[in-house]
């Protein structure tokens, strides 16, 4: 069983949509020493403080959710969690591109 809520993030992309400059290698923990920097391959800030917090408060809140889930005894099974990708765009805004299926909530829970 897995928590109710959980977030994996990792890597930088370019802002600049002309640029293609991406290193999934970047783990979040480091995100906060990439906060004004520019991309390597443009010169395109690669992480925004405004997209560096939007992030740090994902985090928390996910924590939160997780830990009342827990606190409830609400588990989900790991085939049902959802897999949404997300990209921030230095504005803050996120944009959300589902890679699995809401098949469980739009079944109501039932498999």
């Amino acid at each position: 069983m897995a928590d109710i809520a959980r977030m994996e993030i990792g890597g930088l992309i370019c802002d600049n949509t002309s640029c293609d400059w991406k290193d999934m290698s970047i783990k979040v923990e480091d995100y906060a020493q990439y906060i004004g920097t520019g991309c390597p391959k443009c010169g395109e800030c690669v992480l925004t403080q405004r997209d560096y917090n939007v992030v740090q408060t994902m985090l928390k809140v996910t924590g939160l959710i997780s830990r009342v889930g827990r606190f409830f005894g609400v588990s989900v099974k790991e085939e049902d969690l959802v897999t949404v990708e997300m990209n921030t765009d230095g504005k803050g805004n996120i944009t959300m591109d589902n890679k699995k299926p809401f098949d469980y909530v739009k079944n109501g829970g039932k498999n």
